[in-house]
């Protein structure tokens, strides 16, 4: 009984697996970099209001747009990760 399932087993071979899993980190990279931007460009528009606070509001722009454009590159890696193309 045990031969008769490896008589019908069927493998992937190296370059096919290559394809599938290469699809994934382009995608990533692609979604990353798209996110980053977005990121922070989003980031940038939702702290100008705080620029005009004296003291500390430049700082907290620089750092809602450097967490917005973190964000933005793991959610969009994540999503072109899995995205095939």
């Amino acid at each position: 009984m045990n031969t008769l399932a490896f008589e019908a087993f069927e493998s992937l071979d190296a370059d096919n697996l290559a394809q599938i899993q290469g699809q994934g980190w382009v995608g990533a990279i692609a979604g990353g970099v798209t996110g980053v931007l977005a990121g922070a460009k989003a980031g940038g528009a939702a702290a100008l209001p705080v620029m005009c606070v004296p003291g500390f509001g430049w700082a907290t722009e620089a750092g809602v747009v450097a967490t917005s454009a973190i964000a933005g590159a793991v959610l969009g890696a994540g999503v072109g990760y899995n995205t095939p193309l």
